[in-house]
């Protein structure tokens, strides 16, 4: 999903969304199972960046690591996140390389 920040400096962006991901892909041997993952969330403007807030669900099935047996947990959580964007530096003139240069 793509997010267009220059929109939504105007008004907040709402979305659902549902994403699907691989067990093997996570590297837990003990995750045999997942589900596909519910996203819903905004983000907004809020100088001096973008605030997102989101809350996922979903289930995972495990392998208990002692008795073998496999059990379903249902996972859900809450993400706050305040991104800042940095300023557009000149070009004109002399500037220093940064490491990322």
């Amino acid at each position: 999903m793509r997010i267009r920040l220059d929109q939504v400096r105007l008004e907040p962006f709402y979305w659902q969304e549902t994403a699907s991901i691989s067990a093997g892909s996570l590297e837990r041997p003990e995750l045999t199972d997942l589900s596909p993952v519910q996203w819903q969330g905004q983000v907004r403007f809020a100088e001096p960046g973008f605030y997102l807030k989101a809350r996922y669900e979903y289930e995972q099935s495990l392998t208990c690591n002692r008795c073998l047996k496999s059990m379903v947990e249902p996972v859900s959580g809450e993400v706050e996140l305040m991104v800042r964007v940095a300023p557009p530096r000149s070009l004109q003139g002399e500037h220093e390389l940064e490491e990322t240069d």
